[in-house]
């Protein structure tokens, strides 16, 4: 039981002893699998865009100047658009420098307008091909893109408002 606690303390998030029993393992993975499903589930329910950064650029505008915060989403959109078709692109040859990059890019238009979900996925992204480690980047990169697509109806929304 001592070794458990001290797996636990060190940051494992579960334990298993020898011999390995099928059954145990199998139970781990329904468990941890479950968990894992519950927080990417309440990830896909939260807003992809932060609307207290977007009042904040609302508030930078000059008096009743609706159109610069409409403009800063339009050209949001465009980037996104170009920044999404270049990393599928990237993606599908195999360039994780370029990949990274436009992760990069993306990354930071993303986090000035709050838009939290994509930032992140974008982080992912980035540090992967940075670092040339192509291991489950297909699940990031599809992650991102959905993210985007996500983050680009709640910006078209926001635009509907204006």
């Amino acid at each position: 039981m001592m070794i458990r606690k001290k797996c636990v303390d060190a940051g494992m998030n579960d334990y298993t002893t020898k011999p390995i029993r099928i059954e145990t393992v199998q139970a781990l993975i329904e468990k941890w699998g479950a968990e894992i499903n519950t927080k990417k589930s309440q990830t896909l329910n939260e807003p992809a865009v932060d609307r207290i950064v977007i009042n904040r650029l609302k508030d930078l505008a000059p008096e009743n100047d609706n159109e610069f915060l409409k403009n800063i989403l339009d050209l949001y959109i465009k980037q996104l658009d170009r920044l999404k078709q270049d990393i599928s692109a990237y993606h599908n040859a195999g360039d994780l420098e370029n990949l990274y990059k436009s992760a990069h890019k993306l990354k930071g238009s993303s986090a000035n307008i709050g838009a939290k979900l994509l930032e992140s996925a974008c982080r992912t992204v980035e540090e992967k091909g940075k670092n040339g480690d192509s291991n489950l980047i297909e699940k990031d990169v599809a992650n991102l893109l959905e993210s985007a697509a996500k983050t680009r109806a709640e910006i078209l929304d926001i635009l509907k408002e204006y």
